[in-house]
């Protein structure tokens, strides 16, 4: 059971939790590096903000408790992404974003498109339309916001931001659909790479913040409308729900890092890691002809396996409660991290033409063999230690 930590490349008190939130639940967590990104600004001669340098390696080494501890696996690893890098040099990674922005806004904005300038000359000649379906799917979070504000106020809000994080570029003559655009994309790119990196490692997608989360549902639902309207799958499948989308069950999400790694080295959760493990191979395992009943027979497993759960939760509260007193081990206990058991997005290889018939089949095979189909958002990490 692994997953990979993504959308963002600095590693916060948010990146913190979130690893926190996931350790007994995943076997290894993979961060991407975040000091060496720092390197990368070097070699792409962009200015090094020193500060935050020192905070991302202060934060990243409060997990050396659990790289020292004794485990049969590494609870975590640390490995370059290489996001600017890949982005400024490969085209691979081009083309595979590109492809990815003209599934996601064809899909929303109701078109097709066959090249990225289109995206933007269609919401700047239709900017009526444009702003209805950016406000009715809830694509706009600006940088700052939270989403629900309005679209003229958190245009303002991006604008702001701008010119004090990015004075080098004059944003104010940019019309407010085409920045809108903009944001949209930057917010996808970081979830290009995610989705590469988990299909590198064969690990399930783990996200620290609410709205790489929304935008990670977003992607997820225009690529299963895609693969649904070609009748590859069952349409219902999008909106069906399983037992891990529920926020009511008790999780060791709040385990402070040096009690987590004994928590490790005592083998507690194990057996939940490898019961969840198995019932998520089965769904990635199955194939367009029985995903639905998978789906359904998941389902009701998790259900019990949660079940379950919320006893064991009591049970190693119960059993810790005296060794660290008086730390409060009642706190330990959060609301259960957020699954999303159902497609992220396709292979950064899938061409924009695969619609229907065996190139989307191909598509799939291709999705299924080299990725596992959950992500996860760690609803502790909303959570303070």
């Amino acid at each position: 059971m692994k997953f990979v930590l993504g959308g963002k490349q600095s590693f916060l008190d948010d990146s913190l939790n979130a690893v926190r939130s996931m350790s007994l639940y995943g076997d290894t967590i993979a961060i991407p590096d975040p000091i060496y990104r720092y390197a990368e600004m070097v070699a792409l001669n962009r200015p090094i903000h020193y500060p935050s340098m020192i905070e991302d390696l202060l934060q990243i080494l409060r997990l050396k408790p659990l790289v020292d501890a004794d485990l049969p696996f590494p609870a975590i690893v640390v490995f370059p992404s290489w996001e600017k890098s890949l982005e400024h040099g490969d085209e691979t990674t081009q083309d595979g974003q590109e492809r990815m922005l003209l599934r996601f806004f064809g899909h929303y904005f109701k078109g097709a498109f066959d090249d990225p300038s289109e995206i933007f000359d269609y919401v700047d000649n239709n900017s009526d339309r444009a702003i209805t379906a950016i406000n009715s799917n809830h694509l706009l979070v600006g940088y700052g916001a939270e989403g629900s504000e309005g679209f003229s106020y958190q245009i303002e809000t991006i604008r702001r931001s701008h010119k004090v994080y990015r004075p080098e570029h004059d944003y104010s003559k940019v019309p407010d659909t085409v920045l809108a655009v903009m944001t949209i994309s930057e917010r996808l790119g970081a979830l290009y790479h995610l989705n590469e990196n988990a299909q590198e490692f064969g690990a399930s997608p783990l996200m620290s913040l609410p709205v790489h989360w929304h935008y990670y549902r977003l992607l997820a639902q225009a690529e299963g409308s895609l693969l649904a309207q070609s009748g590859e799958i069952p349409a219902n499948l999008i909106t069906m729900g399983t037992a891990l989308t529920s926020t009511e069950h008790k999780w060791l999400g709040n385990v402070p890092v040096d009690v987590l790694a004994q928590l490790r080295q005592r083998g507690e959760n194990e057996e939940f890691r490898r019961k969840l493990s198995s019932q998520l191979s089965e769904l990635s395992a199955a194939d367009s002809a029985n995903v639905e009943r998978v789906s359904k027979l998941v389902g009701r497993a998790l259900e019990m396996m949660l079940a379950e759960h919320a006893r064991d939760v009591k049970r190693v509260c119960d059993k810790y409660e005296l060794m660290y007193a008086p730390v409060a081990v009642a706190a330990w206990v959060t609301l259960a991290a957020w699954f999303l058991p159902f497609l992220p997005a396709l292979p950064s290889s899938a061409p924009v033409t695969a619609y229907a018939g065996a190139k989307l089949a191909e598509t799939i095979e291709r999705y299924r063999m080299g990725r596992t189909l959950t992500g996860a958002l760690a609803a502790s990490a909303k959570q303070r230690s």
